[in-house]
């Protein structure tokens, strides 16, 4: 599963964290 931080996760929900997470589909932390 991917795992995200708060901070991480904050920005990304701003930033269309789903489209983001498909492409990295990594760990951010």
């Amino acid at each position: 599963m991917i795992k995200i931080c708060d901070s991480a996760l904050e920005y990304l929900r701003k930033n269309n964290y789903i489209i983001i997470l498909k492409i990295i589909n990594t760990d951010l932390c």
